[in-house]
Protein backbone atom coordinates (compact mmCIF):
# COMPACT_ATOMS: atom_id res chain seq x y z
CA UNK A 1 0.00 0.00 0.00
CA UNK A 2 1.12 3.33 -1.13
CA UNK A 3 0.42 6.23 1.45
CA UNK A 4 0.12 9.92 -0.76
CA UNK A 5 0.92 13.13 1.64
CA UNK A 6 0.90 15.89 -0.13
CA UNK A 7 0.93 19.65 1.27
CA UNK A 8 -2.99 20.75 2.25
CA UNK A 9 -4.62 23.74 0.08
CA UNK A 10 -8.02 25.32 0.13
CA UNK A 11 -11.19 25.63 -2.12
CA UNK A 12 -14.73 25.39 -1.32
CA UNK A 13 -16.73 23.13 -3.62
CA UNK A 14 -20.38 24.20 -4.41
CA UNK A 15 -23.62 22.35 -6.21
CA UNK A 16 -23.01 22.52 -9.71
CA UNK A 17 -25.99 23.00 -12.22
CA UNK A 18 -29.14 21.95 -11.68
CA UNK A 19 -30.55 19.11 -13.40
CA UNK A 20 -27.09 17.63 -14.46
CA UNK A 21 -26.21 13.73 -14.93
CA UNK A 22 -23.48 12.23 -12.93
CA UNK A 23 -20.88 11.29 -15.41
CA UNK A 24 -20.96 7.22 -14.19
CA UNK A 25 -17.54 6.75 -14.93
CA UNK A 26 -18.36 3.15 -16.96
CA UNK A 27 -16.73 4.35 -19.41
CA UNK A 28 -14.60 7.53 -18.79
CA UNK A 29 -13.52 9.51 -15.45
CA UNK A 30 -16.51 9.82 -13.27
CA UNK A 31 -17.68 12.06 -10.67
CA UNK A 32 -17.97 12.09 -7.13
CA UNK A 33 -21.51 11.35 -5.32
CA UNK A 34 -22.67 11.32 -1.75
CA UNK A 35 -25.12 8.90 -0.69
CA UNK A 36 -26.77 8.88 2.42
CA UNK A 37 -29.62 6.66 4.24
CA UNK A 38 -31.78 7.40 7.00
CA UNK A 39 -32.13 3.88 8.93
CA UNK A 40 -35.24 5.06 11.10
CA UNK A 41 -37.21 6.77 8.83
CA UNK A 42 -36.09 4.24 5.68
CA UNK A 43 -35.50 7.42 3.09
CA UNK A 44 -32.18 8.21 1.35
CA UNK A 45 -30.74 10.82 -0.11
CA UNK A 46 -27.75 11.49 -3.00
CA UNK A 47 -26.23 14.27 -4.09
CA UNK A 48 -23.70 14.83 -7.14
CA UNK A 49 -20.36 16.58 -5.83
CA UNK A 50 -19.53 17.58 -9.77
CA UNK A 51 -15.80 17.08 -9.50
CA UNK A 52 -14.19 14.68 -11.95
CA UNK A 53 -12.68 11.79 -10.55
CA UNK A 54 -9.27 11.71 -12.63
CA UNK A 55 -8.93 16.00 -12.06
CA UNK A 56 -9.60 15.27 -8.26
CA UNK A 57 -6.42 12.41 -8.26
CA UNK A 58 -4.27 14.37 -10.25
CA UNK A 59 -4.67 18.25 -9.72
CA UNK A 60 -2.01 19.01 -7.12
CA UNK A 61 -3.75 22.19 -6.27
CA UNK A 62 -6.67 23.64 -5.04
CA UNK A 63 -9.64 21.31 -6.24
CA UNK A 64 -7.60 18.72 -6.13
CA UNK A 65 -7.26 15.90 -3.59
CA UNK A 66 -4.66 17.74 -1.49
CA UNK A 67 -6.90 20.68 -0.95
CA UNK A 68 -10.01 21.03 1.28
CA UNK A 69 -13.17 21.08 0.05
CA UNK A 70 -16.79 21.75 0.76
CA UNK A 71 -20.28 20.71 -0.55
CA UNK A 72 -23.54 22.27 0.68
CA UNK A 73 -26.12 20.04 1.23
CA UNK A 74 -28.23 22.45 3.90
CA UNK A 75 -29.20 24.50 -0.12
CA UNK A 76 -30.57 21.67 -1.99
CA UNK A 77 -34.61 21.05 -1.14
CA UNK A 78 -33.94 17.37 -1.36
CA UNK A 79 -31.83 17.74 1.66
CA UNK A 80 -35.05 19.81 3.49
CA UNK A 81 -36.99 16.82 2.92
CA UNK A 82 -34.60 14.00 3.78
CA UNK A 83 -33.03 14.99 6.86
CA UNK A 84 -34.63 14.80 10.44
CA UNK A 85 -32.20 15.83 13.15
CA UNK A 86 -33.82 13.35 15.77
CA UNK A 87 -32.94 10.25 13.55
CA UNK A 88 -29.37 11.54 13.58
CA UNK A 89 -28.22 8.62 15.17
CA UNK A 90 -29.33 6.15 12.34
CA UNK A 91 -27.85 8.21 9.57
CA UNK A 92 -25.12 6.28 7.44
CA UNK A 93 -23.35 7.35 4.43
CA UNK A 94 -20.79 7.14 1.98
CA UNK A 95 -18.52 8.73 -0.87
CA UNK A 96 -18.13 6.89 -4.27
CA UNK A 97 -17.08 7.06 -7.96
CA UNK A 98 -14.89 5.27 -10.38
CA UNK A 99 -13.12 5.62 -13.44
CA UNK A 100 -13.42 2.41 -15.60
CA UNK A 101 -11.93 3.60 -19.31
CA UNK A 102 -10.51 0.90 -21.17
CA UNK A 103 -8.06 2.95 -22.79
CA UNK A 104 -6.52 3.73 -19.25
CA UNK A 105 -6.71 0.18 -17.91
CA UNK A 106 -4.75 -1.39 -21.10
CA UNK A 107 -1.95 1.69 -20.20
CA UNK A 108 -1.85 0.75 -16.93
CA UNK A 109 -3.08 4.41 -15.94
CA UNK A 110 -2.71 5.26 -12.43
CA UNK A 111 -6.43 6.85 -12.24
CA UNK A 112 -8.01 3.81 -13.55
CA UNK A 113 -9.98 2.83 -10.66
CA UNK A 114 -12.44 3.59 -7.93
CA UNK A 115 -12.36 6.32 -4.72
CA UNK A 116 -14.35 5.08 -1.74
CA UNK A 117 -14.91 5.98 2.12
CA UNK A 118 -13.50 3.89 4.40
CA UNK A 119 -14.10 3.71 8.34
CA UNK A 120 -10.58 3.32 8.56
CA UNK A 121 -7.43 4.04 7.31
CA UNK A 122 -5.94 0.95 5.96
CA UNK A 123 -8.86 -1.00 4.17
CA UNK A 124 -6.83 -4.18 4.85
CA UNK A 125 -7.09 -5.64 1.30
CA UNK A 126 -7.47 -8.76 0.62
CA UNK A 127 -4.86 -10.27 -1.33
CA UNK A 128 -6.06 -11.34 -4.48
CA UNK A 129 -3.63 -9.72 -7.60
CA UNK A 130 -6.10 -9.17 -10.25
CA UNK A 131 -7.89 -6.30 -12.30
CA UNK A 132 -11.08 -7.50 -11.42
CA UNK A 133 -10.86 -6.85 -7.40
CA UNK A 134 -10.74 -3.39 -9.12
CA UNK A 135 -13.21 -3.00 -11.95
CA UNK A 136 -16.22 -5.01 -9.87
CA UNK A 137 -16.48 -2.37 -7.27
CA UNK A 138 -15.96 0.55 -9.90
CA UNK A 139 -18.68 -0.96 -11.89
CA UNK A 140 -21.19 -1.38 -8.84
CA UNK A 141 -20.90 2.21 -8.73
CA UNK A 142 -21.16 3.14 -12.34
CA UNK A 143 -24.44 1.32 -11.68
CA UNK A 144 -25.42 2.98 -8.97
CA UNK A 145 -24.93 6.34 -10.69
CA UNK A 146 -26.82 4.98 -13.30
CA UNK A 147 -29.63 4.55 -11.43
CA UNK A 148 -29.43 8.11 -9.74
CA UNK A 149 -29.40 9.75 -13.40
CA UNK A 150 -33.08 8.25 -13.66
CA UNK A 151 -34.10 11.23 -11.67
CA UNK A 152 -31.58 14.22 -13.20
CA UNK A 153 -31.15 16.41 -10.37
CA UNK A 154 -27.88 17.29 -8.76
CA UNK A 155 -29.91 15.80 -5.12
CA UNK A 156 -32.56 13.92 -4.81
CA UNK A 157 -34.61 11.91 -2.21
CA UNK A 158 -35.67 8.57 -2.18
CA UNK A 159 -38.12 5.98 -0.42
CA UNK A 160 -37.77 1.81 -0.78
CA UNK A 161 -39.91 1.90 -3.46
CA UNK A 162 -37.62 4.26 -5.70
CA UNK A 163 -34.76 1.50 -7.33
CA UNK A 164 -32.36 4.23 -6.34
CA UNK A 165 -33.30 3.68 -2.59
CA UNK A 166 -29.93 3.54 -0.51
CA UNK A 167 -31.28 0.26 1.26
CA UNK A 168 -31.81 -1.26 -2.35
CA UNK A 169 -28.62 -2.09 -4.05
CA UNK A 170 -26.30 0.01 -2.55
CA UNK A 171 -24.72 0.03 0.91
CA UNK A 172 -23.49 -3.87 1.90
CA UNK A 173 -24.53 -4.83 -1.32
CA UNK A 174 -21.30 -2.57 -2.94
CA UNK A 175 -19.73 -3.40 0.51
CA UNK A 176 -19.75 -7.47 -0.67
CA UNK A 177 -18.04 -6.09 -3.83
CA UNK A 178 -15.14 -4.45 -2.24
CA UNK A 179 -11.93 -7.09 -1.85
CA UNK A 180 -11.45 -5.21 2.36
CA UNK A 181 -12.12 -6.37 5.36
CA UNK A 182 -13.24 -2.72 6.32
CA UNK A 183 -16.78 -1.29 5.98
CA UNK A 184 -17.47 1.61 3.67
CA UNK A 185 -19.96 3.65 5.22
CA UNK A 186 -20.14 5.68 8.39
CA UNK A 187 -22.54 7.16 10.80
CA UNK A 188 -23.74 11.05 10.55
CA UNK A 189 -20.88 13.12 11.50
CA UNK A 190 -18.77 10.29 11.47
CA UNK A 191 -15.39 11.16 9.97
CA UNK A 192 -14.40 8.53 6.85
CA UNK A 193 -11.18 8.03 5.34
CA UNK A 194 -10.78 9.01 1.53
CA UNK A 195 -9.21 5.45 -0.33
CA UNK A 196 -8.73 5.16 -3.96
CA UNK A 197 -7.93 1.53 -5.11
CA UNK A 198 -6.49 1.13 -8.34
CA UNK A 199 -3.54 -0.37 -10.61
CA UNK A 200 -0.38 -0.73 -9.60
CA UNK A 201 2.32 0.34 -12.11
CA UNK A 202 4.51 -2.46 -11.58
CA UNK A 203 3.63 -5.91 -12.89
CA UNK A 204 3.91 -8.82 -10.25
CA UNK A 205 4.81 -12.34 -11.30
CA UNK A 206 3.72 -15.68 -10.97
CA UNK A 207 5.99 -17.52 -9.11
CA UNK A 208 4.47 -20.91 -10.61
CA UNK A 209 4.23 -20.03 -14.40
CA UNK A 210 6.56 -17.14 -14.47
CA UNK A 211 3.75 -14.95 -15.87
CA UNK A 212 3.30 -11.59 -15.49
CA UNK A 213 0.09 -9.99 -13.79
CA UNK A 214 -1.37 -7.07 -12.86
CA UNK A 215 -1.37 -5.92 -9.22
CA UNK A 216 -3.84 -3.68 -7.72
CA UNK A 217 -2.66 -1.02 -5.05
CA UNK A 218 -4.50 1.18 -2.28
CA UNK A 219 -3.73 4.57 -1.91
CA UNK A 220 -4.85 6.56 1.34
CA UNK A 221 -5.74 9.91 0.43
CA UNK A 222 -4.75 12.80 2.91
CA UNK A 223 -8.26 14.36 3.51
CA UNK A 224 -11.04 12.53 5.20
CA UNK A 225 -14.73 13.27 4.69
CA UNK A 226 -17.39 13.97 7.30
CA UNK A 227 -21.10 14.92 7.30
CA UNK A 228 -22.98 17.53 9.06
CA UNK A 229 -26.41 18.37 8.64
CA UNK A 230 -25.05 21.68 6.52
CA UNK A 231 -22.46 19.89 4.25
CA UNK A 232 -20.44 17.47 3.14
CA UNK A 233 -16.06 17.97 3.95
CA UNK A 234 -13.46 17.11 2.62
CA UNK A 235 -10.33 18.29 5.23
CA UNK A 236 -6.75 17.68 4.43
CA UNK A 237 -4.86 17.70 7.78
CA UNK A 238 -2.28 20.97 8.27
CA UNK A 239 1.39 19.28 7.54
CA UNK A 240 2.86 19.59 10.80
CA UNK A 241 6.35 21.55 11.14
CA UNK A 242 9.20 19.64 12.09
CA UNK A 243 10.41 19.93 15.19
CA UNK A 244 13.68 21.25 16.33
CA UNK A 245 15.74 19.73 19.26
CA UNK A 246 16.35 21.76 22.28
CA UNK A 247 20.18 21.75 21.56
CA UNK A 248 19.73 23.24 18.34
CA UNK A 249 18.14 26.06 19.59
CA UNK A 250 20.55 26.47 22.51
CA UNK A 251 23.00 26.57 19.43
CA UNK A 252 21.13 28.87 17.59
CA UNK A 253 20.63 31.39 20.81
CA UNK A 254 24.43 31.81 21.55
CA UNK A 255 25.38 32.55 18.55
CA UNK A 256 23.07 35.21 18.17
CA UNK A 257 24.25 36.48 21.32
CA UNK A 258 28.15 36.22 19.72
CA UNK A 259 26.83 37.78 16.50
CA UNK A 260 25.52 40.32 18.51
CA UNK A 261 28.12 41.24 20.58
CA UNK A 262 30.67 41.10 18.01
CA UNK A 263 28.28 43.89 16.06
CA UNK A 264 28.17 46.01 19.48
CA UNK A 265 32.24 45.65 19.35
CA UNK A 266 32.32 46.99 15.45
CA UNK A 267 30.58 50.04 16.37
CA UNK A 268 32.73 51.20 19.29
CA UNK A 269 35.13 53.80 18.90
CA UNK A 270 38.72 53.27 18.15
Amino acid sequence: MKVKVLVAGLALVAAGNANALINTGSTSSGELFLSVLDQTAQVSYSQDLNIDLSGFLTNTSVGGFNSNASWSVALSPAWSSFFNAANAGSIVYNVAATDLDNGKLNSLDQTYGYLSSFKTSNPAPVPANNVAVVSTPGQEIASRALMYNANPADAEAYTPAAAAYYGNTWGNTFNTKVPTTQNNEGLFNQVLNAVFHGLSSTLGVDQDTGDFFVQDRFDVLPGQFQLTASELKYTVAPTAAVPVPAAAWLFGAALTTLVGANRRRRVLPV
